[in-house]
């Protein structure tokens, strides 16, 4: 139950659930350098995007 328990704790500080899921996704493909690197352009652009929004606010 320890394990489990740090591993809740781990993800409740990740900055959001996207960003987890993000570094699992590349974890998976670590030999799939352009699948790898499409995923890192497109969470940048997202990123951007929502940043872009907030600051409109």
């Amino acid at each position: 139950m320890a394990k489990s328990e740090t591993i809740k704790e781990r993800l409740i500080r990740m900055e959001t659930k996207q960003d987890f899921m993000c570094k699992q996704i590349t974890n998976h493909l670590k030999h799939h350098w352009a699948v790898t690197l499409a995923l890192l352009s497109t969470t940048l652009t997202l990123a951007a995007s929502v940043t872009i929004m907030l600051l409109k606010k």
